[in-house]
């Protein structure tokens, strides 16, 4: 890790740091208790610590640059604890690094904000990190907002494959609506709303509690969608059910749901799309 960047500035109950790894291409800012993350290496040479300077904070399981570094990170974080983490990824410059490896480290697992600033995600690789890092995620992996660069022309069958979602023209502009398997019980933010806007695909996690409106004053979560998603993950169990044991009161059951998403598709201007 050479060339390792960090400067405190502690002064009346605020402080910034900063590091930088070349190798990986990873900087890390703290400042005013919040945690900022990114692969561009925007901070000057100046104050630099050695890779034997940092040597006394890593373990015999650091062997690669990104272990080391988040090492450091985590050190830093217990020094000067912070209310809020984010990371934000400029693909132009990671070299050794990859969205997933650092989306599997704990000291990420519940970031505020993420975002990929330069550099584009395919839509495969999207949709494994929805798959992973939000439908069968332990915890809230979004908390507030995820940014990313994608391609120019998003195919929703691939984007979604494999994942049930709700799609909703109510607003002035196509909507998705996600579900977090409800066997998570950690998880907190229920909903994951997505949209494509300036060649960006944006998300945002919502949970019941929270009260979203549009510029027109429109909800844009309501409680209607949620629901709808709840009864689409219901009827896919009683789907699978139904394969191991043709039952008809497991028929019933189904035909019945199919009815209450029926209605509730009119009533709230939205269809469910299951692949």
């Amino acid at each position: 890790m050479e060339n390792t960047i960090k400067r405190v500035d502690i002064k009346y109950r605020s402080h910034t740091c900063h590091i930088r790894d070349r190798s990986s291409g990873i900087s890390i800012g703290i400042a005013l208790m919040s945690v900022f993350c990114g692969t561009r290496p925007i901070y000057t040479e100046k104050h630099c610590l050695t890779r034997k300077e940092l040597s006394r904070w890593w373990g015999p399981k650091d062997t690669t640059d990104f272990k080391k570094l988040m090492k450091v990170l985590e050190k830093i974080v217990s020094i000067f604890p912070c209310d809020q983490i984010g990371f934000y990824f400029h693909q132009m410059f990671m070299k050794t690094t990859r969205i997933r490896t650092v989306l599997n480290h704990p000291v990420f697992k519940k970031c505020d904000s993420l975002g990929v600033i330069r550099g584009k995600v395919t839509t495969k690789e999207m949709n494994s990190i929805l798959d992973a890092y939000w439908v069968r995620s332990e915890v809230d992996m979004f908390n507030e907002s995820f940014y990313i660069k994608m391609e120019d022309d998003i195919p929703e069958d691939e984007l979604f494959n494999g994942i049930t979602r709700l799609n909703s023209n109510r607003l002035s502009f196509p909507t998705y609506f996600l579900m977090a398997n409800t066997t998570k019980i950690h998880r907190k933010r229920q909903i994951i709303f997505i949209y494509y806007d300036e060649k960006k695909l944006k998300l945002s996690a919502w949970s019941p509690e929270d009260i979203w409106k549009d510029i027109n004053g429109r909800d844009i979560c309501r409680q209607i969608e949620l629901d709808a998603l709840k009864d689409a993950e219901k009827r896919n169990e009683l789907k699978k059910k139904l394969e191991e044991n043709d039952d008809e009161e497991i028929k019933k059951e189904i035909r019945e749901l199919d009815e209450k998403l029926l209605e509730l598709e009119v009533r709230g201007k939205f269809s469910i799309i299951e692949s």
